[in-house]
C-alpha cells in the first residue's frame, strides 16, 4: 500500500503528540504564580492587621491601668483633705498644707531631725546611716536653727553628736558642699577633722571615734 507523502511517519506522530501533552502552558504558569502571590499578600496583610490590633489593645490596656477614673481622683482628693485635717495639727490652716516627718524624727521649719539614742558610730558610718534614711548629718544653716538644736541637746556635756562639718583639702566644709561660716558657729579645734556638738559648743574630733549622730532631712509636705 502506498503511504501519503503528506502524512508523517507513525514514530514522528507519537513524538509530536508527546511533546504537546507535556509542553507547559505559559498562561497557566503565570496564573498560578499570580494566585500564589495574591495568597501571600493576603496573609501578610492579615498578619499586619493582627499586629496593629494587638498594639492598639495593649495601648488601651495600659491607659486603662494608668489613668484613674474621675470618681477615683475625686475620692483621692477628699482623702487627702481628711489626712491633712488629722495630721497637720500644728498648721494654722491644715487645708493649705503642712510639713510632716517620719516616726522618731522632730520637725522644725522645713526640716526633720533625728537624734540617735545609744548607738554610736564613726563619722563616716554616721553619714552613711543618715543617707540610708534619706538625709545627711546635721548642717547648721542659720542662728534660729542653731538655737533649736542647742535647746534640745542632752544637758550632759559628755554626750556628743557627730554633725555634717568636716575638714578636707579645701578647708572646713559641710556635707552639702557649703563652706564653714565662722560667724555662724565657732569651732574649738583640737585633734581630728570631723566636728561634734554638745550642749556647750562645737568641737573637732577624730573621725574614727564613735559618737551619737544627728541626721537632717527635708520634711514631707502635703
Amino acid at each position: 500500500m502506498t503511504r501519503d507523502p503528506s502524512t508523517p511517519p507513525p514514530a514522528q506522530v507519537g513524538k509530536t503528540l508527546q511533546t504537546k501533552l507535556w509542553a507547559p502552558s505559559w498562561k497557566g504558569v503565570i496564573i498560578t504564580l499570580l494566585i500564589a502571590a495574591n495568597i501571600i499578600l493576603i496573609r501578610i496583610n492579615a498578619e499586619l492587621v493582627y499586629q496593629n490590633q494587638s498594639l492598639k489593645n495593649e495601648k488601651l490596656a495600659w491607659e486603662a491601668r494608668t489613668e484613674l477614673p474621675a470618681v477615683q481622683i475625686q475620692s483621692l482628693k477628699c482623702d487627702s483633705m481628711e489626712i491633712k485635717k488629722e495630721l497637720c495639727v500644728t498648721a494654722t490652716n491644715p487645708l493649705s498644707g503642712c510639713a510632716l516627718c517620719p516616726n522618731d524624727w522632730m520637725l522644725y521649719g522645713d526640716n526633720c531631725y533625728y537624734y540617735s539614742d545609744a548607738t554610736r558610730r564613726t563619722w563616716n558610718q554616721s553619714q552613711e546611716q543618715c543617707e540610708m534614711m534619706r538625709g545627711h548629718l546635721l548642717v547648721i544653716e542659720d542662728q534660729e536653727q542653731q538655737g533649736f538644736i542647742r535647746r534640745i541637746l542632752t544637758p550632759q556635756a559628755e554626750v556628743m553628736f557627730w554633725i555634717g562639718l568636716y575638714h578636707d583639702a579645701d578647708g572646713w566644709r559641710w556635707v552639702n558642699g557649703q563652706h564653714y561660716n565662722t560667724s555662724l558657729i565657732q569651732l574649738k579645734v583640737n585633734s581630728g577633722k570631723c566636728v561634734l556638738v554638745n550642749k556647750v559648743g562645737y568641737y573637732t574630733g577624730t573621725c574614727s571615734s564613735n559618737y551619737r549622730i544627728i541626721c537632717q532631712r527635708k520634711a514631707f509636705k502635703i
